[in-house]
């Protein structure tokens, strides 16, 4: 990737990630590398465009927040979620989960272990996944929904181990 092109576009500004991802589809596409600096700069272009109308449809701070706030609240969400039963329906009827997805959780016979299992199945399904989450926490576990979602205040309060290793 240092070539004098590369180089060259580099120092018109910009950026690296967006220079290789062209390059290598271009490489992939065409299994021919660029041959002019203009070409590869029009193409730079285009996909700066491409990027700038995919962020106007879908603002990237939407799309991540929810699943940042699951994932970074985690362990404080299988203390204090409860109400699991109801967000999985939910999931299965939406058909974000399986039905074996769904009868693993629902099998766990804490409500401890399924909100961790179910916890880890939202954040490995991802968005559409975490805004069900969200919709069905703010029914039927308000208080919690409003730490999670509003107040983004949850706080984890780590247990004495009693597992004896």
């Amino acid at each position: 990737m240092k070539t004098p092109m590369v180089e060259a576009v580099l120092e018109m500004g910009f950026s690296r990630r967006l220079v290789k991802q062209t390059i290598q589809s271009k490489i992939l596409t065409t299994g021919e590398n660029y041959r002019t600096v203009n070409d590869l700069v029009s193409d730079l272009i285009s996909a700066e465009e491409e990027k700038k109308e995919e962020e106007k449809e879908d603002p990237p701070e939407k799309i991540t927040s929810d699943l940042a706030l699951i994932r970074k609240n985690r362990m404080a969400l299988f203390q204090r979620l409860t109400c699991t039963l109801p967000i999985l329906e939910s999931l299965l009827s939406s058909k974000v989960i399986s039905d074996q997805e769904h009868q693993v959780i629902k099998q766990k016979t804490q409500t401890s272990l399924q909100a961790r299992e179910l916890i880890d199945t939202i954040l490995v399904k991802g968005n559409s996944a975490a805004d069900i989450f969200r919709n069905c926490l703010q029914e039927c576990d308000p208080a919690l929904y409003k730490d999670l979602f509003v107040e983004k205040n949850m706080t984890y309060i780590p247990t004495e181990d009693v597992s004896g290793k």
